[in-house]
């Protein structure tokens, strides 16, 4: 596998508000498809300027469009705003098999990001 392109120029911000004991995650999904043998993937960072309360766990994820667990046991929390707040999302785009590449026409990959209870 060959990383073609890397972008850590996102951040993920978010509140939460829950009774005690209970936690939240955050999903991610692709909503638009990519050749075969091309992968974008996400790194989900730490979080540095959690400002109070339990922000999660952050992870990895292969994306796909099925939602998958990116950030995980939210309790009540808030990470700040802006750029340089939150959660750092490092995206690669990532190539398997070169002789398989074909060209698309996609400018924009779209992701949806889902805050839910568990």
């Amino acid at each position: 596998m060959i990383s073609i392109i890397t972008d850590n120029t996102k951040w993920i911000n978010y509140t939460s508000s829950v009774i005690s004991g209970r936690t939240r995650s955050i999903m991610v999904r692709q909503l638009d498809a990519l050749p075969s043998s091309v992968y974008l993937r996400v790194v989900c960072g730490n979080c540095p300027t959690c400002l109070e309360g339990n922000c999660g766990n952050g992870t990895t994820v292969s994306l796909s469009g099925t939602d998958q667990l990116l950030v995980s046991s939210i309790a009540g929390c808030h990470t700040g705003s802006g750029i340089s707040s939150g959660r750092q999302l490092t995206f690669r785009l990532d190539v398997s098999n070169w002789t398989t590449l074909t060209a698309f026409s996609a400018s924009n990959i779209r992701i949806q990001f889902t805050m839910v209870d568990n």
